[in-house]
This record gives structure tokens, sequence and C-alpha cells, in this order.
């Protein structure tokens, strides 16, 4: 009996073993896994940094962007009062023109008529 204990002892023993072995190569590749999933981690930490970099930049180039749209926007609105100041001289001087104009059609035609008479 003893051997036959010794021998059912001696497969658990190596029942254990085989099972320790199983349990040590899982956590192993569980290990792989996990600095696999780090590194993957990291390179998108990377990425993320740099998109966030791409974007602050370009945040800056549109405040530069809206500076300058507003500086053309200003510039806009002082050549069209000068223009819209431009148009009012002119019509007045138009109408000066036409009633200077009318003024004198009007003594030729009263000198034609004094002359004809």
């Amino acid at each position: 009996m003893s051997e036959e204990r010794l021998d059912r002892m001696e497969g658990m023993i190596s029942q254990l073993i085989t099972m320790v072995g199983n349990i040590q190569k899982s956590m192993n590749d569980f290990q792989k896994s996990m600095n696999e999933m780090q590194n993957v981690q990291k390179e998108h930490g990377q990425k993320f940094e740099s998109i966030e970099e791409s974007f602050d930049r370009m945040e800056t180039r549109m405040e530069k962007m809206e500076t300058r749209m507003e500086k053309t926007e200003i510039k806009n609105e002082v050549r069209h009062n000068e223009v819209i100041n431009q148009i009012k001289r002119i019509e007045k001087d138009q109408d000066f023109i036409w009633e200077k104009a009318a003024r004198n059609e009007r003594e030729l035609e009263i000198i034609k008529r004094s002359s004809e008479s």
C-alpha cells in the first residue's frame, strides 16, 4: 500500500508541476500581452500629443487669420466711407452744375428774346 500511495503522490506531484508550468506559461503570455498593450498605449499617447500640437498650431493660425480679417474689414469700412463721401460730393457738384446750366439757359433765352424784339 505504501508503494501505491507513493505512486499516487508522485502522480499528484507530477500533475501539480504540470499545472504550475501551465500557470507560469499563461502568466508569461499575459505579461507579454500587457507589455504590448503598454507599448501601443505609449504610441497612442505620442500620437495624441502630436495631434494636440497640430491643433495648437492651427489655433494660432486661426487667431492670426481672424486678426487679419478684422483689419481687412476695418480697411474696407474706411474705403467704403471714402467712396460714399466722394459720391455725395459728386452729386452736390452735379446739382450745382445743373442749377448753373439751367440759370444760364434761362439767361440765354432772355437775351435771345430781347435781341429778337
